[in-house]
């Protein structure tokens, strides 16, 4: 049993069935996870002779090549845009990228800037949706991300008393996904079960078309010679739009951040400094939301939910499943408001040297994904007949809530001898959530309040040392290192009901090699330890099951190491 919070925040005593409590196993440990290795396009339960359906028509008798007839061949078809092509699971990604940097020096000191670029990526995933070795569900996910941006900024002479800076960027992006999942067959893995393999498509509206213009600027004064205040400030409009055929959504965020940092430098070899700052992001797009279509069936269909007839409409469906301030096309915009202190210091004649602060942020509607189950006509409103399809679509919708952080950071470094040298980092970090709720947690766990649990997937303690011993080979003008790493990461919780744990892990890698001015050798060495803690513990849906109300059963899905790998590198300088 554990105790959570209710609705209205009062202690509530939970009791979770089916669910990891505690820290999740490791290999070969009694309930240790499964690895999949659903790598095949023609999985034998495919060739089964039992009849299943698709967005185009029915699909009679065995389906061998299902996976490629629907996943393969129709991820350019999906979103509209050429992507790679695959032959198989795994992923595929071609990018182009173009920047362009100019500097240009004014008269009186002044100097100008222009800042500009342009990218083009087009991604292509196939893969085990289900994350197990169960032959029941496999996904692909075609994406396509295309942006250009300038930048032009203005500096004054920067050895004055008082100086500043003024610019303005513009930037223009489109990008489109359905998020995971887009493309989906499933197939009922019951030997008893008559079901074939059931083709579902999401609309491709998790992806928008953003276009941002702002204004920036900066002023530093030096109130005494070792005191300096600065005072930075922009000022931006972030225009996000979601499109498809018939329908559209636009949302324009309109964002001010300020920064304010003051910097007292008491000594050459000491720099003490804290700082205060509002950042903002835009709020993230609901393209589910937004292009959910009011019309009510003309024709009932089985509530995925509940099972009784309906006829309600798609937007009726997603709205039932959430509260009324989550039912929107977009979230409000996120604001990080953050305070720092810090102190950089050098010592014995800069031998060693170390960076320290601590910091408080308050983030302000950060999006959280809440997942919804309901039966959608045509996602192509002009095809849209008031007739549902045969089956229900499960998708994720971001809702706002709030979170608090607090942490330290320390970084040093330490010449030992002329030779030798050694650096050294740590952080802990805590956060909280503040008002959050996710319906979702109902009915397996029996709570939906998250106010005061962890945020997953983040480690309170990181570290990382390393050492370094180079040395002159004799008569040549070579030089011969040793470089070792050991990289900490703690314990965490793995999902957002706080109930399953990470284990903590050290990671060990090391090198030695040869060096001159263009050339160098190295021998390598990851994981020399053999670390075998998951690298990766993360909460997930479980799709091998049957579905519950309010959605799929949660689950957990982890990512091995990396087995302990041995490398010869040469790189080349020219």
């Amino acid at each position: 049993t554990f105790t959570r919070l209710d609705a209205v925040g009062n202690p509530l005593t939970i009791q979770p069935r089916n669910f990891i409590c505690g820290y999740v196993p490791q290999r070969g440990e009694p309930g240790a996870p499964v690895i999949s290795r659903e790598t095949s396009l023609f999985p034998a339960i495919m060739y089964r002779d039992r009849n299943g359906t698709s967005p185009s028509g029915p699909l009679l008798g065995p389906q061998p090549y299902v996976l490629i007839n629907e996943l393969l061949v129709k991820a350019d078809e999906f979103i509209g845009v050429n992507v790679p092509d695959l032959d198989g699971f795994g992923m595929k990604r071609d990018q182009i990228r173009l920047s362009l940097n100019t500097d240009y020096e004014l008269p009186s000191g002044y100097s100008a800037s222009v800042l500009a670029g342009w990218n083009d990526t087009r991604m292509n995933t196939m893969g085990d949706h289900d994350f197990s070795d169960t032959q029941s569900w496999y996904s692909a996910d075609p994406k396509f991300g295309r942006d250009w941006s300038i930048e032009a900024r203005i500096s004054s002479p920067q050895h004055r008393r008082l100086r500043g800076m003024i610019g303005a960027t513009y930037y223009d992006q489109e990008f489109i996904t359905s998020g995971s999942g887009g493309l989906t067959v499933s197939a009922c893995s019951n030997t008893s079960c008559l079901a074939g393999p059931l083709v579902t498509t999401t609309p491709a509206s998790n992806g928008n078309v953003a276009e941002v213009m702002g204004v920036f600027g900066s002023v530093s004064f030096d109130i005494l010679r070792n005191l300096t205040l600065d005072i930075e400030g922009r000022y931006a409009e972030d225009k996000r739009s979601v499109i498809q055929t018939g329908a559209s959504f636009s949302s324009t965020f309109k964002q001010t951040t300020p920064r304010v940092i003051l910097t007292y430098k008491p000594a050459d070899e000491t720099t003490l400094y804290a700082q205060v700052s509002r950042g903002a992001l835009p709020g993230v797009t609901n393209g589910l939301v937004s292009t959910c279509s009011d019309q009510t069936f003309t024709v009932p269909y089985a509530n995925p939910l509940t099972g009784q007839l309906s006829t309600a409409s798609e937007c009726e469906q997603i709205s039932a499943q959430l509260t009324a301030d989550q039912y929107k096309g977009a979230t409000d915009s996120q604001e990080l408001d953050a305070y720092e202190i810090g102190w950089k210091q050098t010592l014995f004649d800069r031998r060693l040297s170390f960076n320290v602060n601590a910091w408080y942020y308050e983030w302000k509607n950060r999006p959280y994904g809440l997942s919804v189950r309901w039966v959608r006509d045509s996602e192509d409103p002009a095809l849209r007949d008031g007739i549902p399809n045969a089956f229900a679509n499960g998708l994720g919708v971001s809702v706002a809530g709030g979170q608090k952080l607090w942490g330290s950071e320390l970084e040093t470094a330490l010449a030992i001898t002329d030779r030798w040298e050694a650096q050294l980092s740590a952080a802990w970090t805590d956060n909280e959530f503040g008002s959050f709720f996710d319906r979702n947690l109902q009915t397996q766990f029996g709570f939906i309040n998250l106010s005061g649990l962890k945020a997953a997937r983040t480690p309170k303690w990181q570290g990382n040392l390393s050492t370094t011993y180079r040395a002159p080979l004799r008569q040549t003008d070579w030089t011969w290192y040793m470089r070792g790493d050991a990289a900490y990461s703690g314990e965490y919780w793995a999902d957002g009901a706080n109930l399953a744990r990470a284990q903590d892990y050290v990671l060990v890698n090391g090198r030695i090699g040869v060096q001159r001015d263009d050339l160098r050798l190295e021998l390598f060495v990851r994981n020399l330890l053999q670390e075998d803690a998951w690298a990766t513990v993360d909460e997930k849906s479980d799709f091998t099951v049957q579905g519950i109300v309010g959605g799929w059963p949660r689950g957990i899905a982890v990512v091995p190491q990396e087995k302990r790998t041995f490398g010869l590198r040469a790189v080349i300088n020219f």
